[in-house]
């Protein structure tokens, strides 16, 4: 999407047939980065609506040499879903001493607002498989407000013949019947190439994975078996482009039909689908509701019917409530709001349904697990993020330590599925110190969170718990439930610096001399 330059010209002047669909400011969002055998000019944006777009250019090459034209476009949707982008690059080659009319598709995934916008960046990169994404020459960006907005015309049902409603539903059987024998090739066939490259960046594996339901792919399009389930209802007309209503159940899709390859009639646009990753948005006020639910003193459980769960809940209700009682009485916290806990029966389906990746996490008062006879967490630690999250806000090392000491208090593999398998604090520790590497205090303060990759978490989570049961053994509950209270999550030197003096003020020692004393209690 970056380029080199040598001189561009980006024209602030356009033919008076675009003039109403260009942003007038456009030209102040360009950026120019090296060096550049090309020169795109005249770049006018369609008018804009949900769904596909395109952009057109003149891309000139006065050089004896062709030239690749890489072109990077990304748009966000911000109030769709969580806010919901697109992006790919497109190349183009540019002969030699020539300049070529160039278009291009994009994707404005939801309905346009004043502040969904697109951006463009332009290459020129030595071949296509040589981008360098910090080399772009030129650089535009539009607001939707600034963008003229499509006119669409209305959709006339019941105008389309009946030789062009026998052609739509030839089409939309044809698809079907590929997708039902998993014949991705012949399937591909039916979609326009605009309609690939918007939905799949014209690439069949990345169509592939989404019919297999490969996560996150199957996040942003419709799926295999929705549109297996969809029975032909009405043709019509919108413009000079085909259309067939199709339905299943509630839902109600419309297939754009256009020309395809070969002249042919093929998918253009697929309209009235939600995006999977629009779902996961409210996925509580979608779930819940259709799920069972256990309600104890201090929990709200909820799980689905013939689950894990369901079959284990009293088992599970006896055990939260303990651990709620145990760790409240531990924080001297009280009069907390209930909690809420989330079962899945399997990771993938936590996934997909929610749009989170891994066992489970915890946000509010929400707690969302993955809970089968092979799989379950830790019962407690993420309660006790819960409820000592009004406490404060100090490192991971105080936030993680804590929750895994309280957690292995309680009766728990507290180390199970963060990298110490059945061992327990005191043991995975002394292991780390025979093995190495050891992460020194000082550094593992600097943490703002554990778990990613960079906080070698293996090492991190039993050291963090392991200095959190040295500050309680050695100097009390109150003293250390004073540095949680006083101490904050690490955004700079300064902010671990002031957090080093704060230690040494509460516990009247500095952080190397509390690690030897730490070490030496191993």
């Amino acid at each position: 999407m970056f380029e080199r330059r040598e001189h561009w010209h980006a024209a602030c002047v356009f033919p008076a047939l675009f003039l109403a669909i260009l942003f007038s400011g456009a030209c102040l969002n360009a950026a120019e980065h090296g060096e550049a055998h090309l020169k795109v000019s005249n770049i006018r944006i369609e008018p804009i609506h949900q769904g596909k777009n395109s952009v057109l250019m003149d891309v000139e090459n006065s050089t004896a040499t062709g030239q690749e034209l890489a072109a990077a476009i990304q748009t966000l949707s911000p109030h769709y879903g969580r806010g919901l982008g697109w992006g790919t690059t497109f190349f183009e080659t540019i002969n030699a001493h020539t300049t070529k009319s160039v278009r291009f598709v994009f994707k404005l995934n939801g309905p346009l607002t004043d502040d969904s916008w697109v951006r463009l960046r332009f290459y020129n990169p030595p071949a296509r498989t040589d981008l360098d994404f910090k080399a772009f020459f030129l650089e535009r960006k539009w607001f939707a407000k600034d963008l003229a907005h499509a006119e669409t015309a209305p959709d006339d049902w019941g105008a389309a013949p009946s030789e062009d409603r026998d052609r739509s539903e030839s089409v939309l059987d044809g698809l079907q019947s590929a997708l039902r024998a998993k014949d991705y090739d012949r399937a591909w066939t039916f979609f326009s190439k605009d309609y690939r490259d918007v939905e799949y960046f014209g690439r069949i594996d990345a169509f592939k994975k989404n019919m297999e339901g490969a996560i996150p792919n199957s996040y942003f399009s419709w799926e295999r078996e929705a549109l297996l389930a969809m029975r032909p209802e009405t043709a019509g007309k919108r413009g000079a482009a085909l259309l067939l209503k199709a339905h299943a159940g509630g839902e109600s899709w419309v297939f754009i039909l256009s020309g395809g390859e070969g002249g042919n009639l093929a998918v253009d646009g697929i309209e009235g689908f939600t995006p999977r990753t629009v779902l996961q948005a409210d996925w509580q006020e979608r779930l819940l509701p259709t799920m069972k639910a256990r309600r104890s003193d201090h929990l709200d459980i909820f799980y689905g019917s013939g689950s894990t769960a369901e079959k284990e809940i009293e088992t599970i209700v006896a055990q939260r409530e303990r651990g709620f009682a145990l760790i409240s009485e531990f924080l001297g916290v009280t009069g907390r709001e209930r909690l809420r806990l989330v079962f899945f029966e399997d990771g993938r389906t936590k996934q997909y349904e929610t749009g989170h990746q891994g066992m489970g996490w915890a946000f509010g008062n929400t707690m969302v697990e993955v809970y089968n006879a092979e799989e379950k967490l830790d019962p407690f630690h993420e309660m006790v993020h819960i409820l000592a999250g009004p406490i404060g806000d100090p490192p991971a090392a105080f936030k993680e330590g804590l929750a895994v000491f309280l957690s292995e208090r309680l009766g728990a593999q507290a180390l199970a599925h963060l990298g110490g398998g059945r061992l327990t604090i005191g043991q995975r520790v002394s292991q780390i110190r025979q093995a190495g590497p050891w992460i020194g205090l000082e550094e593992l303060l600097t943490y703002p969170d554990i778990g990613p990759d960079e906080s070698r978490p293996e090492i991190s989570y039993p050291e963090a718990a392991s200095f959190v049961e040295f500050l309680i053994r050695q100097y009390g509950k109150d003293k250390f439930l004073e540095a949680y209270r006083t101490l904050k999550s690490p955004a700079s030197k300064d902010d671990v610096e002031r957090n080093a003096r704060k230690l040494a003020g509460i516990f009247g020692r500095t952080v190397r001399q509390l690690e030897a004393d730490w070490k030496a209690g191993l």
